[in-house]
C-alpha cells in the first residue's frame, strides 16, 4: 500500500447519521493535534459542504477537510475515492446493496478498508470474493466496526482471555444482554435490517448461514 496516498482516512457516506458521527470524532481528536490526513466523502457536494461547516465549529481546520464526491453505482468514482486513500471507512448501508463496489476498489486500489456493517451474509460474499487478492496485497478488511458488532466481539474477547488467564478450560459460550440502550436506530440501519431480513426468507442458503456460528471462518471451525 503506498505511503504517497493524499489522504490517511477517507470517511464515506460522511452526511449520514452514523457518517456523521465518525466525521465528528475525527474532528474532536484532531483539534489541537492536525496530524491526521483525512477528507470526507459522499454523492452530495452540497451536503458534504454542509457537514463540513458544522465540523469547523468542532475544530477550524476542518474547514480545510477536503470533499470526495462518488456515487456506489460508479465503479469509476468508487476506484478514485480507493486510489486516494490508506484507509476508507465506509458508513453506508445497506451494504449488501451499496457497498460491494467499494470494497472492490479498496482490494483493487490498495487501501485499506473498515465498515459499520452487521450483514453477516454479505460479510461471508466480500470473503468469497476479496479474502485472497486482499491477503496478498497486505490489505486489512474489517466489517463489523459498529455498535451493534463491536461491544459484542469485545466483550467476547474479554471474557476469553479471563478464562485465558483464570482457568485450564476454554471459552464454550457467550451470551450478550442489552439492559440499557440510548438513541435510536438509523434509516441506515433500518434499511439493512429490512434488507437482511428479505433475503433470509426467500434465500435457504443465507438462513443456514446465518444460523451457522462458524460461517464467517473460512477454516470452517473455531
Amino acid at each position: 500500500m503506498s505511503s504517497e496516498k493524499p489522504f490517511d482516512v477517507v470517511v464515506w457516506g460522511a452526511t449520514g447519521h452514523t457518517g456523521r458521527l465518525v466525521a465528528g470524532q475525527l474532528a474532536r481528536r484532531e483539534a489541537g493535534e492536525g496530524r491526521l490526513r483525512w477528507a470526507i466523502g459522499g454523492r452530495s457536494e452540497e451536503r458534504l459542504e454542509s457537514l463540513r461547516s458544522h465540523l469547523a465549529t468542532v475544530d477550524d481546520r476542518a474547514a480545510e477537510v477536503p470533499i470526495l464526491v462518488g456515487d456506489s453505482r460508479d465503479q469509476a468514482s468508487l476506484d478514485a475515492l480507493a486510489d486516494q486513500a490508506r484507509v476508507v471507512c465506509s458508513t453506508v448501508g445497506p451494504f449488501a446493496r451499496h457497498g460491494s463496489g467499494l470494497v472492490r476498489a479498496c482490494v483493487d486500489r490498495g487501501a485499506h478498508y473498515c465498515d459499520t456493517t452487521g450483514e453477516v451474509g454479505w460479510v461471508r460474499q466480500m470473503i468469497g470474493a476479496h479474502h485472497e487478492d486482499a491477503a496478498a496485497g497486505g490489505l486489512r478488511i474489517v466489517p463489523f466496526c459498529g455498535v451493534d458488532s463491536a461491544p459484542s466481539d469485545l466483550g467476547c474477547l474479554m471474557l476469553h482471555d479471563h478464562f485465558q488467564r483464570t482457568c485450564e478450560g476454554r471459552l464454550a459460550e457467550a451470551r450478550c444482554y442489552v439492559t440499557d440502550w440510548r438513541g435510536r436506530y438509523s434509516g441506515g440501519t433500518y434499511a439493512s435490517m429490512i434488507e437482511g431480513w428479505s433475503r433470509l426468507a426467500r434465500d435457504p442458503v443465507a438462513r443456514k448461514e446465518m444460523m451457522n456460528p462458524y460461517s464467517l471462518n473460512s477454516g470452517g471451525h473455531g
